[in-house]
């Protein structure tokens, strides 16, 4: 499974990142993660090679969270796409372009645990979504993290 975490703050991907490879570590997941520090970086990346699951900050520098996830949504309509931010006043916004789920920082180890059973049961539930694989490493990303074996 691709996971493109786009946040423009390095502690915050770093974070996540470190939460999801643990939750699906535990369920014995192999997911390739990409981290992104701005949108337009990200948008080049995706049209590359698409992504399972984009965590998507909506505060940031240039591009914000919303314009991004609207741009993403005209080349990849498939993508489970979740905002990661500090308020809740674009979540309808967020909605009207399919975000599967909207987390409110900070967020807890068991937030993510849900989340990721959530993300999967979709996926499972849902053979018609492509797990993105066999994609080389895009432009742009800043780093990369793997878990164990079954593969999404």
């Amino acid at each position: 499974m691709r996971i493109a975490i786009v946040d423009d703050i390095s502690e915050e991907r770093t974070l996540l990142r470190n939460r999801l490879e643990s939750q699906f570590s535990r369920r014995n997941v192999h997911v390739d993660i990409f981290e992104y520090e701005n949108g337009e970086t990200f948008l080049t990346a995706a049209k590359e090679c698409p992504f399972t699951v984009v965590f998507l900050d909506i505060y940031m520098n240039g591009s914000n969270g919303i314009d991004t996830a609207k741009e993403l949504r005209r080349s990849d309509t498939d993508c489970l796409l979740i905002f990661t931010t500090t308020s809740t006043d674009h979540a309808l916004e967020g909605f009207q372009v399919r975000a599967l789920h909207y987390l409110v920082k900070p967020y807890s180890e068991n937030d993510i645990s849900v989340l990721a059973a959530s993300v999967l049961t979709v996926l499972l539930l849902s053979p018609w979504l492509p797990a993105h694989g066999g994609c080389r490493s895009p432009p742009g990303f800043l780093r990369s993290g793997r878990t164990a074996s079954h593969g999404y």
